[in-house]
């Protein structure tokens, strides 16, 4: 073989070893960057699935809240403003005993969503959606927005605060007890969703239960008072709250278009005063009371 063969057959390998080793990369990097790509889609994936539990748990309790809210601010109205508190004073036994099993549910069906919320651990999880923009579920955001957790807040501690007289005080651990009783997982199909205990079981513990019905002793208590003018402070303010967060659930009012708040918007903003920065807007304008 003479020398120009000899480079040429020379040149010819190298040109052959060096497009092979070019393909091996290549296929190296494009094998790293298909692992890559798996990982982003099913992080990615993972993500979306974690949203959609979310959802999930959201929606199962965020429309029966807003229905017990509803109920339980509308027999508060009815007690102060609408005559049931005279009804109750002026009816027969079975009257008065009707008007307190019932209002003792209404509080207790609220509680049981409470504790549903809380257990849903909607409050921590929708945190990143709710300063999204989103609806607002988790602790009070930078700019002062109101959140269910902030309202809710202030519904128990209207409820236990000994500042607003001694009369239909629900102590914390009495709301939590309440609110515990009522609470349950059903079995929907594959799937455990959130409940409250419904009225024809609440009546049977209530009327044989001398231990559940223990918990209800200041609601019961506060009913006979009622009729005292001083004493529905507390009251007026528990059904403007919930109003409140009836606004926070269904802010078109699309489910429940009449609410009647019992005290001026200035008293419910200077409840929330201590969230808010210097700077932030008057509560009045958002309130809507």
């Amino acid at each position: 073989m003479d020398p120009a063969q000899l480079l040429a057959t020379v040149v010819t390998a190298l040109v052959a070893i060096f497009t092979g080793w070019v393909g091996f990369r290549a296929k190296r990097i494009e094998h790293r960057l298909s692992l890559e790509r798996d990982a982003w889609h099913a992080a990615e994936a993972e993500r979306l699935r974690g949203a959609d539990r979310r959802r999930d748990v959201v929606t199962p309790v965020l429309e029966p809240l807003l229905y017990a809210a509803s109920e339980l601010q509308s027999r508060l109205y009815n007690l102060i403003a609408g005559g049931l508190v005279e009804a109750f004073d002026d009816g027969t036994e079975r009257h008065r005993r009707s008007i307190v099993e019932y209002t003792c549910f209404v509080f207790a069906q609220y509680f049981g969503w409470i504790e549903a919320l809380r257990r849903s651990v909607l409050l921590r999880e929708t945190s990143a959606e709710a300063s999204a923009g989103q609806l607002s579920l988790g602790d009070v955001p930078d700019d002062g927005r109101l959140t269910i957790a902030l309202i809710t807040r202030q519904i128990s501690d209207a409820l236990r605060t000994d500042s607003l007289g001694r009369d239909f005080m629900l102590f914390s651990g009495e709301q939590h007890a309440i609110g515990a009783a009522m609470f349950r997982w059903e079995d929907l199909g594959d799937r455990r969703v959130p409940s409250v205990m419904r009225f024809d079981e609440f009546s049977e513990r209530f009327r044989h239960d001398g231990e559940f019905l223990e918990w209800f002793a200041g609601i019961e208590e506060g009913l006979t008072i009622l009729r005292n003018k001083g004493s529905q402070h507390r009251l007026r303010r528990v059904q403007s709250l919930v109003v409140l967060l009836m606004d926070q659930l269904d802010p078109a009012h699309v489910v429940f278009s009449k609410r009647q708040p019992l005290v001026s918007g200035e008293e419910l903003e200077s409840l929330f005063d201590q969230y808010r920065r210097p700077t932030t807007e008057s509560a009045a304008s958002r309130l809507s009371v």
